[in-house]
Parts: C-alpha cells; sequence; structure tokens
C-alpha cells in the first residue's frame, strides 16, 4: 500500500483501501452486501495535497474507508506523555463518539448526501477536532428528506423504533441528573462566594439568582420527565381551538375578543378517563379578592370605556355586583364547569388589569387541565404538557402577567407557533417574532429542531386568490426560521367540530336510533358541524342527505382538516420521544445558563481584576507618599530640635547677662551711702524673698 511519512507519522493512501474493497467483493457476499466501510488505526491521507482525512468515501462503488487515529485527543502527544497518561472516561467518550460521528457520516456520504451547508448536521464538513465535535449526531430536517428521498423509508416508524432499552435508559437518566445536580451545586458555591461583602455586586447577583433559579427548575423537570411544549401566536390565530382539537374536548373557552390572559397547563396524562381542572388555593384565593373588588366598580360612570365597550366583561361586572361571585374549587370534573371556570378566571384577571386593580398572582399558580391521551399518543415514560398563552399582541396585559407568559416561554422545551393562513398585523407578526427570538436565546440558535409552525384556517383558502400549500409552508418556514419539515397546514374549527360530532353521534347511537330532530334536541355541536361541513344551504341539504351518512362527511371533514398528519408526524412522535428530548433540552439550556453565568462572573473578574490593579497602585503611592512624609518630619525634627538648642542657649545667654547686670546695678544702690535706706534696711526689705539671689555681699 502506498504510504508517506508526515511529521514521523506514517500515512496510508485511501485509494488503495477503495482498490482492495472492490476486489474482493466477489469473496464477500455481493448479492446481499449494500455497503463496505473499511476501518483502520492508521492515519490516512488523499493525496498530497490532503496532508490527512478522517475519512473518505466512494458513492458509485458503495465503499469507504475511516480511521480512529486522530479522534484520540492525545494524538498529537508525545511518546512520554502517553507512556506516562491514564485514558480516563472522559477520553473514552470522546474518541467513541467521534468514531461514531465519522462512521456515519461516510455512510451518509454512500447514501448520497453531500456536506450540508444549511444547518448544524451530521453532514457538515470537519477540517479538526472542534468542527468535529460541533457536529451532531442527527441529520438536519434538509438532509434527512434527502436520505428519504433516496430510501422511501418511513420516518415516523424509524424514530418511533428507536427506542432505548431500559437499562440504557435509566443509566442516561442517573448520569444526565447527577451532572446537572453538580453542576448546580457548583454554581451554587459560586453565588455564595460572590455574595461575601467584599465581593458582592447586586447587578451580577440578581444575574446569576435568576439563572441559578431556571437551573433549579430545569432539574426539577428532568426529575419528573416533563415535557413541556408551549404554543404561542397572535389574538384570533385560533390557539384556543388548536388545542381544544389536540385534546378531543371543547374545554378552553374562546371568542371573537381576546380571551387567554393566564397560561393554562394542558398535562396529557395516560391514567386519567376524564378532563379535570386543577386549581391552586393561592389562585382561588386571589381569584376572590379580586371579585370582591369588582362587585364595587359596577356603578362607574366611564367603566364602558375603561373596559373598551367589551360586552362580555361589562355585563359581567354587573352580574357579579348584584349576585355572588362563582365558587372556584381546586378540582372540576364535569366539561361545561371547566370551561365556565376557566372563563371566568381569565375574565376576572382581564377586568381586573383594565380597572387598575392590583393582582399578585404567582407563575406557580396557573390552572392545570388534566386530559386523558389523544389517540395518536404515547407515552412510553414522562409526561407531556401543552402551556395555552395569551397572545403578545394582547394590549390588556401586564407588565407581570407578561413576565408569567415569558417565564412560562423560557421554561418550555418545545414551541407551537400557531399562525393565520390569511395572516396577521405586520405590527402583530413582529412581537410574535420577538416572543420567538427569546425563546432562541435559551437554546442552540442553529438547531430549531425545539420550534414547530401550525398554519390555521385553511379552510378558508381559495385555489388561485392564495398561495399553494407548498408556498405558505416556504414563507412561514424562511419567515421564522423553523424547518419546512415542521410546517404543517390545518383546520381547527373543521378537526374539533367533527371530533366532537362523531363523539356525541355515537353516544346517541348507543340508546337509539338516530334521527334529524334528536340530533338537533340532543347535541351541542349539531348546527356548527352542518354549517361547517355543507354550508349555508345544510337545512336544505338534509331533505336529500340520509342521517346515518353524517358520520362519514364528519370523517370527511376530519380529513379535510389535517389534523392526523399534525398529531402522528409531530406531536406522535415528540410524545413517544419524551425522555431523550426532555433530557437533551435541559442539558442545551443548562450549558446555556453556565455560559451565561461565566460571562457574568468574568465580567466581575474583570472588573475586580482592575480594580485590585488601581488599589495597589494606589496603595503603592500612598506608601511613597507616606516614605516622603516619615522623611520630612525627621528632617524637620531634627532641625526644630537644634533651633531649640539655639533658642535655649541665647536666653541663658541674655538671661546671665541681664542677671548679672541687675546684681550690680542692686549692689551699687545698695552701697550708695547717699541713699535715705542703710544696708540694714534693704537687708530687712529683701529677707525671705525670691525675687532675685544675692551673693555673700548681701549678707
Amino acid at each position: 500500500m502506498k504510504y508517506q511519512e508526515n511529521d514521523g507519522i506514517r500515512q496510508y493512501q485511501t485509494d488503495d483501501f477503495y482498490n482492495y474493497l472492490s476486489q474482493t467483493r466477489h469473496k464477500r457476499n455481493a448479492r446481499q452486501e449494500l455497503l463496505c466501510v473499511a476501518v483502520t488505526v492508521a492515519d490516512i491521507y488523499l493525496n498530497e495535497i490532503w496532508d490527512f482525512v478522517y475519512g473518505q468515501a466512494q458513492a458509485i462503488d458503495g465503499v469507504g474507508v475511516y480511521s480512529f487515529a486522530r479522534l484520540d485527543p492525545l494524538f498529537s502527544a508525545s511518546l512520554q506523555t502517553l507512556l506516562s497518561f491514564s485514558l480516563t472516561d472522559g477520553h473514552r467518550v470522546i474518541i467513541l463518539r467521534r468514531c461514531v460521528k465519522i462512521l456515519l457520516h461516510e455512510l451518509g456520504h454512500l447514501f448520497g448526501l453531500k456536506h450540508c451547508i444549511y444547518y448544524i448536521c451530521l453532514m457538515n464538513g470537519a477540517n479538526n477536532e472542534i468542527e468535529m465535535d460541533r457536529q451532531p449526531l442527527y441529520l438536519c430536517p434538509v438532509c434527512l428528506r434527502k436520505l428519504y428521498s433516496t430510501l422511501q423509508f418511513n420516518v415516523r416508524d424509524v424514530i418511533a423504533g428507536m427506542t432505548l432499552s431500559p437499562s440504557v435508559s435509566e443509566n442516561l437518566y442517573n448520569r444526565t441528573l447527577y451532572t446537572l445536580r453538580s453542576s448546580e451545586n457548583k454554581l451554587c458555591g459560586i453565588c455564595k462566594q460572590l455574595n461575601s461583602e467584599s465581593l458582592r455586586s447586586s447587578l451580577i447577583q440578581d444575574d446569576l439568582t435568576q439563572y441559578h433559579n431556571f437551573f433549579r427548575y430545569e432539574i426539577e423537570s428532568v426529575e419528573k420527565l416533563e415535557l413541556r411544549m408551549a404554543i404561542v401566536g397572535t389574538m384570533k390565530a385560533g390557539k384556543s381551538t388548536i388545542l381544544n382539537a389536540i385534546m378531543g374536548y371543547d374545554l378552553l373557552p374562546s371568542r371573537n375578543t381576546a380571551m387567554t390572559t393566564l397560561p393554562t397547563e394542558i398535562l396529557f396524562s395516560q391514567d386519567t378517563q376524564q378532563p379535570q381542572l386543577i386549581l391552586k388555593s393561592e389562585l382561588i384565593n386571589m381569584i376572590n379578592i379580586i371579585a370582591r373588588q369588582l362587585q364595587l366598580k359596577s356603578n362607574e360612570s366611564n367603566l364602558q370605556i375603561r373596559l373598551r365597550n367589551e360586552e362580555d366583561l361589562i355585563k359581567m361586572v354587573h352580574n357579579m355586583s348584584a349576585n355572588e361571585p362563582m365558587t372556584l374549587t381546586t378540582t372540576t370534573n364535569e366539561s361545561s364547569k371547566i370551561v365556565g371556570s376557566l372563563k371566568y378566571i381569565n375574565d376576572v384577571v382581564r377586568i381586573s388589569i383594565m380597572l387598575n386593580i392590583e393582582n399578585s398572582i404567582d407563575s406557580t399558580w396557573i390552572p392545570r387541565l388534566k386530559v386523558p391521551l389523544p389517540h395518536s399518543f404515547s407515552i412510553p415514560q414522562g409526561e407531556f404538557i401543552i402551556i395555552d398563552t395569551p397572545g403578545p399582541n394582547d394590549n390588556n396585559l401586564s407588565s407581570h402577567l407578561r413576565q408569567i407568559v415569558i417565564s412560562e416561554l423560557q421554561k418550555a422545551t418545545l414551541i407551537l407557533v400557531a399562525l393565520e393562513f390569511i395572516g396577521s398585523d405586520s405590527n402583530d407578526e413582529a412581537k410574535l417574532q420577538e416572543d420567538i427570538e427569546t425563546i432562541r436565546e435559551y437554546r442552540n440558535t442553529d438547531g430549531p429542531s425545539h420550534l414547530y409552525a401550525l398554519v390555521n384556517k385553511i379552510d378558508q383558502r381559495i385555489e388561485g386568490k392564495h398561495n399553494s400549500v407548498e408556498q405558505t409552508k416556504a414563507a412561514v418556514a424562511m419567515k421564522y426560521k423553523i424547518p419546512l419539515t415542521h410546517v404543517h397546514e390545518i383546520s381547527a374549527m373543521n378537526a374539533i367540530l367533527s371530533y366532537t360530532f362523531r363523539q356525541e353521534y355515537k353516544e346517541l347511537e348507543k340508546n337509539s336510533h338516530v334521527t334529524y330532530e334528536i340530533l338537533r334536541r340532543e347535541t351541542k355541536s349539531y348546527k356548527m358541524f352542518m354549517q361547517q361541513a355543507l354550508g349555508q344551504t345544510w337545512e336544505q341539504a338534509t331533505e336529500y342527505i340520509d342521517v346515518n351518512f353524517l358520520p362519514n362527511i364528519a370523517d370527511k371533514l376530519w380529513k379535510k382538516s389535517n389534523y392526523d398528519s399534525f398529531l402522528q408526524n409531530a406531536l406522535g412522535i415528540v410524545s413517544q420521544q419524551v425522555m431523550p428530548i426532555c433530557l437533551t433540552m435541559a442539558l442545551q439550556k443548562c450549558n446555556y445558563y453556565i455560559e451565561k453565568c461565566y460571562e457574568k462572573i468574568s465580567i466581575r473578574k474583570s472588573c475586580l481584576d482592575i480594580g485590585e490593579k488601581s488599589l495597589l497602585e494606589t496603595i503603592s503611592r500612598l506608601e511613597k507618599d507616606q516614605q516622603q512624609l516619615d522623611s520630612s518630619r525627621k528632617e524637620t525634627e531634627k532641625h526644630l530640635h537644634q533651633q531649640i538648642l539655639i533658642v535655649i542657649e541665647r536666653v541663658n545667654s541674655l538671661f546671665n547677662e541681664a542677671s548679672s547686670g541687675s546684681e550690680q546695678y542692686v549692689v551699687e544702690i545698695i552701697d550708695d551711702k547717699s541713699t535715705r535706706h542703710c544696708r540694714s534696711h534693704w537687708k530687712k526689705l529683701l529677707h525671705g524673698k525670691d525675687i532675685l539671689y544675692f551673693n555673700t555681699k548681701v549678707h
């Protein structure tokens, strides 16, 4: 085999591997062999231009080769280092992951896939270890579509069949939880250190506390294996109708004006047979407090203006003043009472905002609906929750409630974007895009696999006037940066009406022969279903259509809603992959939080470094000033001492001179015979006095 030396390492040319695999194909089972890949621990190269390659494939011949050599993080280390270094579990994980990536990457080439330039993808080219480690272990939507067009396999069945064994699942779960808890403990320790008096910074501390709380929440989600999907969309996009169709129950209230004020959780449970509304006692108490304040507002003169002439809200305030507020309970089971309770709660909160009545609703108090699993759902492990949220263009949301909505979006693992087929106001769409960008910030922005889009109300499409299905999907995918395979067109109204009518029809069929009269009298969905299915002339159509044919019409309307495709190809797959999605997204988000904490700590460290340097310079200057002051003080003290000695000497000299002169003068006076006082008189006068010291002459 042809080889060359590169920095003392022997490398073998890939062409010889290809020739060997092609020439020996007849020795293997050529009829059953689709592809053949050689694996080597020797370093390989393509030609003199490419001094090395990780792997190479020839799709035409169906052969490829890849090398383990450069996958070892210690490949470039010296022999002495290799002999003294013991391989750790971390190195083994890195090597294994790189091996799997290279093998799958080369197999992708053998199936006709070229290097991907669209997303972060398994088929991205890699010229070094950094680029290789950045590659994921999965294909992006574009490459998956290419592979599907080549092999024509059932993507849903393949993904559904990719289930982990219980032991592997438990091991992954435990290791993920251990990693997150260890990281959280370290983050908590850092927060405590930075909270000390000498290092405290209120802004950075608040940010770190917020990220620590997010981190804590992700750990709790993993502990419960809770997969959350939030639905976002402008008002009138039909979010509540979409969710009602997913649940198969008309539980979320809706109207022509904005309805949803508080986010609502919908938990799909395998253990539930009938829908149940769960309210926290704190929320019930807060709603009762607000309701008592609203009872006093019915007589305000400008009530209609403040409530923007919304009849439902005005009527509710007047009813509350005349009657007792609705009694809410922590659990509600009857469907009609669930709808009434949710409508009451959302309207009370909305009115309180419009009338400037303070409320302190906590983000942990939001209502929760517990519903049975839809027929297309299967959740082997964990919990699947969808959160209904108010529209970002709802101007009646307070900043406090808006923050609760943002918090729910940040917690969500997956996001479902609800859009109107006919489009929305540009300002409303801009606000929706802001929400989506807020969500992207907490995830890997290059990997949009957490985003799904539903284009609702496709029953309004007029051929020749509106865009085709393909044009609409492509426009949505480009505008909101969502994979094309994650964009679905639906008619939520068709879906919920057809589903509800079929259920009511089946119940009637159990007890009696179904007639049009019985349908009018006993069902709630009959009129709306007939209008949606048969148009404006539905009443005349009943004269020609046998009542027993209505279930078939309902089936046709359900198929036209395109809900089956969305439920099976989106939510159905997601519901079966709760555990891996939950673990993966939790790790991604926590990694983001760690990076943000590192940025904040780095900023704080740089400030401290700058402060330390400045402080040291100031101390140095002060020390020099102190030395100069000490030197000046010593010189001054020395000079002052000398001056004091001179002054003392001078004073003593003057005093001695004065004393000597005074003594002589006094003696002369005393000895003067002409004075009227004699010596004895002066002696008597000065006896015992200390005015002057006289020598023996005085005596």
